[in-house]
């Protein structure tokens, strides 16, 4: 059977698709799913079809025989409809010649996959990974169709299954204002890795501290790592000179030189190292050594990292912006007010200097999550049944 996959190029799956990488470097509700389709013995070739504005592909070259990728131009406005039906035309042609057995619309332009279900009576399932709808949840549904139509028709169209992530950006109220109310809405929360893999330390000689926090997100205005600077700042002038580590791809240079210059405006180079991206083991390896580690994103902070780090038993703190935080027990982690720097700070020094708070956090942490939290094969093979069966 074939399957016909749409979605957006996310930058953790880039490797794979234009470098020819097999391993994962981020992305892992996308990459967990989809590379067990692909090593899946009933699934015979993926056929996928990005949106995006790269269109140099280059797959791994075990998996070239099972994958086709098409691409369709990012675009707005009349290109946008252009677009669309371009990608219609693609997805006809591959019905007609092939068994395929589901349309499976990833992200926000997953309504793409909703319409081509419709139009060619194949099985649609669609996923979304949170929404950033619920910031405009009191516009008409008007507004919000014109504004974001593809996202809008991934939530209202007819589909065989619709699975939201519960991240903390509330798809479950956004589905309840827009989604088809004749659908099962499956709202769940990403899974771990419950047998991580790690680097001998030795090995990472660019570690030039045995104590330290981190933060870990790709460099992106709404991941926020101007504030995690500030929080190292305010315990610096208290003569607290925390050593620390920002991990995370580059996506956006203008932010990034941002951060940079504010690190040199507060002389803090010395203290603050920014490692721009790293393979998972290794990411594992420093997070699990950190006396804490911070999430402090727009919009939501209930993201992969901050479960990876309570799964590996790390002091987790983090914004509780949109309430994002409630879906977890709140004795695991360390939880404060959006945007308060301040009360972030203080919490910083508390458990930089009581190493039994550290410890008794770090229990909590790890028990929750790996008596809570499904693995990551578990919770992928959620999806994958729902697109074989």
């Amino acid at each position: 059977m074939g399957i016909i996959y749409i979605s957006s190029l996310w930058t953790g799956i880039k490797p794979f698709f234009t470098k020819g990488s097999p391993k994962n470097s981020g992305m892992p509700a996308f990459y967990e799913v989809f590379i067990r389709l692909l090593n899946n013995e009933k699934v015979d070739k993926i056929y996928i079809i990005f949106v995006s504005e790269n269109s140099n592909f280059q797959i791994p070259e075990e998996y070239t025989h099972k994958i086709e990728v098409f691409h369709i131009p990012s675009s707005s406005g009349v290109r946008l409809l252009v677009n669309t039906i371009n990608a219609l035309i693609i997805i006809r042609k591959i019905v007609r010649k092939t068994n395929i057995s589901c349309i499976y619309g990833c992200g926000p332009i997953a309504g793409i996959a909703g319409i081509a279900g419709i139009l060619f009576n194949v099985k649609c399932v669609r996923r979304l990974y949170g929404t950033f709808l619920i910031n405009k949840l009191s516009d008409s549904k008007f507004k919000l169709f014109i504004d974001q139509p593809y996202e809008y028709l991934s939530f209202s169209l007819k589909a065989n299954r619709i699975f939201i992530t519960n991240d903390g950006t509330h798809g479950d109220e956004v589905y309840k204002k827009i989604g088809n109310k004749k659908l099962g809405l499956d709202f769940l929360i990403n899974g771990i890795d419950k047998n991580p893999q790690f680097e001998d330390i030795s090995n990472m000689k660019f570690l030039n501290h045995s104590k330290y926090v981190t933060y870990i997100a790709r460099f992106d205005p709404w991941k926020r790592q101007h504030l995690f600077v500030e929080i190292i700042n305010m315990a610096a002038l208290k003569e607290l000179r925390i050593p620390a580590y920002i991990i995370g791809q580059v996506c956006d240079f203008e932010y990034y030189n941002e951060v940079v210059a504010l690190i040199k405006k507060y002389k803090l180079e010395d203290i603050i190292t920014i490692i721009p991206g790293l393979p998972k083991n290794q990411i594992n390896t420093i997070l699990h050594g950190s006396v804490c580690s911070f999430s402090l994103y727009n919009t939501s902070n209930l993201g992969n990292v901050f479960l990876e780090g309570l799964s590996l038993g790390v002091p987790m703190i983090g914004f509780n912006v949109n309430d994002s935080l409630k879906y977890l027990d709140s004795n695991c982690f360390v939880s404060v007010d959006d945007g308060d720097v301040v009360s972030a700070s203080e919490k910083l020094e508390e458990l930089w200097t009581n190493a039994e708070k550290r410890d008794e956090l770090s229990q909590k942490a790890y028990q929750y999550a790996n008596l809570n939290l499904l693995s990551w094969e578990e919770r992928a093979n959620i999806e994958i049944d729902a697109i074989l069966n």
